[in-house]
């Protein structure tokens, strides 16, 4: 941590003397650092990121022009995908044995691990591409070649046509290998860069990224806290769940011990993410650029799968809902396109059949949910959507919807697929236990329903 830090210090502190003493090689500055960075960070490896960058321009540079050519597009993208990820980074020595030596010398982080990102970023440069070639309609009210603005949010600038001059192969490098967000994220989308480097957001002052990096440090601390007195993780990786036991004095954990073990660690997980991901955006921020917000939400604060989505990792919902799920149909194809969506997160996360499985229980557990909230949007179902009546029968409803989330995230980041049978059969060996979590699990929702009341109070206050 301390020398990544010092690494994007002085990034930062670079750019910034580029923007002040000469705007114009801001970009040139960035491609450069990247260069200097991906040599140290892959070694030899650096070729295959450069060579697939350029492919990725060039396919892009060549289907803007096709009605259909996104389909090429991703086509291509996920096929060198699958290709490097079944490969294990695809070894010199599997082109020619002459190319052997430079195995040896792949650099510090395997590429193939970071070119998820990069895929992300090639695809949203095809496709904003495409798009503005193609003059698709943008859904705001403003028009589509509206001139970016310093008071423009995300959502804005991502939604307007940059102007065909930023489309070069330049801004392209600087964008995909943009060193705070290159390793791990967080993932804005081709337009909010490019808009940004045109013109800078007006929120992103000192006091800003000074109170969001204490933020930060904030959730380091706890995490260190919590990893240094609960050895949970140890327990899962290893299976030591009959360990476990036995230190207790037991035969086997009890349901609620094997449920607290995977709770305890998807809080873990959350805190790990929260801390690398506002370590990279608070670098973003230094440097003067925005971007997305992945952990908007503790993962306790948490009732459906849309919400839990739109707050977990939420740049790449937000990546997903524009590059997939409106082109697949949008709301309308929701029951069917989740499907497809699902399974591309599963394998772009890592080619394992128990995030396919997780992906699966997800796509499946949405339909039912679907149904509920439609059910209670109905005036003929409770016309007192504010009353107390109401308002206990959403909870119970979302406390189901808690469990299966809680189920599908256990199947794919801790128990997998080998381990849900003897999970169950401890779960429904004991009566009483899901009745109690069930009502654990209400109460809690009160709790969300009641904070989600308050922030809209709040919301409506800055309004007015």
């Amino acid at each position: 941590m301390a020398l990544l830090s010092a690494v994007m210090a002085a990034f930062v502190a670079g750019s910034r003397a580029v923007q002040a003493a000469a705007p114009q090689h801001r970009l040139t500055y960035y491609v450069a650092f990247s260069l200097g960075l991906l040599t140290v960070l892959h070694g030899a490896c650096i070729l295959y990121v450069l060579a697939l960058t350029a492919a990725g321009f060039l396919v892009a540079k060549a289907t803007a022009d096709m009605p259909h050519g996104l389909l090429l597009v991703w086509a291509w993208h996920c096929g060198s995908f699958l290709v490097v990820r079944m490969t294990e980074g695809l070894p010199f020595a599997l082109l020619s044995p002459l190319l052997a030596p430079l195995d040896a010398h792949r650099g510090m982080l395997r590429w193939h691990i970071y070119y998820n990102l990069l895929l992300l970023r090639m695809l949203s440069f095809a496709s904003d591409y495409h798009w503005q070639r193609q003059r698709r309609p943008g859904r705001l009210r403003i028009p589509p070649d509206t001139p970016p603005h310093p008071d423009q949010d995300l959502r804005t600038r991502s939604e307007l046509w940059q102007e065909p001059s930023a489309f070069n192969l330049r801004m392209y490098l600087a964008y995909c290998l943009y060193p705070p967000t290159y390793i791990a994220g967080p993932t804005s989308t081709f337009n909010a860069f490019a808009s940004q480097v045109a013109a800078p957001a007006a929120n992103v002052t000192a006091a800003a990224v000074v109170r969001y990096a204490l933020r930060g440090f904030g959730c380091w601390v706890c995490m260190e806290v919590l990893t240094h007195t609960l050895w949970l993780m140890g327990v899962v990786r290893g299976k030591l769940w009959l360990a476990l036991a036995a230190a207790e004095g037991k035969a086997h954990l009890s349901p609620l011990e094997m449920c607290l073990v995977p709770w305890w660690i998807m809080i873990v997980f959350w805190l790990k993410f929260t801390v690398i991901w506002r370590f990279f955006r608070a670098w973003a921020l230094a440097d003067g650029v925005d971007v997305p917000e992945n952990m908007r939400r503790c993962i306790c604060n948490n009732y459906d799968i849309a919400g839990f989505w739109q707050s977990w990792h939420a740049s790449y919902n937000l990546w997903l809902v524009r590059y997939m799920y409106i082109p697949m149909g949008g709301a309308a194809w929701r029951l069917l396109n989740v499907w497809p969506i699902f399974t591309f997160v599963a394998l772009w996360h890592d080619l394992e059949p128990r995030l396919l499985g997780w992906a699966w229980l997800m796509a499946l557990f949405i339909a039912p949910e679907l149904l509920v909230k439609w059910v209670g949007r109905q005036p003929w179902c409770i016309a007192d959507k504010q009353g107390r009546t109401f308002r206990y029968i959403a909870g119970l409803a979302a406390a189901f919807n808690v469990l299966l989330l809680v189920a599908a995230n256990m199947v794919g980041f801790v128990l997998g697929l080998d381990g849900v049978r003897p999970f169950l059969v401890q779960v429904l060996g004991e009566p009483t236990f899901l009745p109690v979590v069930l009502l654990a699990c209400f109460c809690g929702v009160q709790l969300m329903l009641a904070l989600r009341d308050w922030e809209a109070s709040r919301a409506e206050a800055r309004v007015v």
